[in-house]
């Protein structure tokens, strides 16, 4: 079976705009650099892509 391809996003703020726009978290995790902190994992479509893009580029 393929695995899937995650793409992992830093920022609350960028995770429920991704969340209002349909896309379902797949899992959080703590941030392994900042343990402190909190990542959202998202699978990785090239649709996602270009919402993250469009959402990150202001």
């Amino acid at each position: 079976m393929a695995e899937k391809r995650v793409k992992i996003i830093f920022t609350g703020k960028l995770a429920r705009a991704l969340l209002r726009r349909g896309y379902r978290i797949i899992d959080v995790k703590p941030n392994r650099d900042f343990p402190e902190r909190t990542v959202f994992i998202f699978e990785d479509t090239p649709d996602l892509k270009q919402v993250v893009r469009e959402l990150t580029s202001t």
